[in-house]
């Protein structure tokens, strides 16, 4: 027998979805810079930080698939980053294509909730 889930969890689960298309665009926004300039260090190094805070915050939150989506786009861009490396075209496949899971999954899981 299962317990109903804490609304206050469910509340903070809502609002975390409701805020995540604007936290990916950020991702986004800071990924376009570093590729129109791969110069530019820093915007690559807030991408890291922002994707590396989805993975923390989706395991607090009890959004797990948030963290599994962005982990190996932490663990690539922190390779990377500690050690000074071009980014390959697999580590930028990997950053679009978790971004492009990310999309598609926030899409999904606020339509579920928008028509549960």
């Amino acid at each position: 027998m299962s317990e109903e889930p804490d609304p206050v969890i469910l509340r903070m689960r809502w609002d975390y979805l409701i805020r995540l298309p604007e936290r990916i665009a950020e991702i986004e926004r800071h990924w376009l810079e570093h590729q129109e300039d791969e110069a530019e260090s820093e915007a690559l190094a807030s991408v890291q930080k922002l994707i590396h805070q989805l993975v923390g915050s989706g395991g607090t939150i009890g959004v797990d698939e948030v963290s599994d989506l962005s982990r190996p786009m932490d663990l690539v861009l922190q390779e990377a980053l500690d050690n000074n490396l071009a980014l390959t075209p697999a580590t930028r496949a990997c950053i679009d294509e978790g971004l492009a899971g990310l999309k598609t999954f926030t899409l999904k899981r606020l339509m579920m909730l928008v028509h549960a």
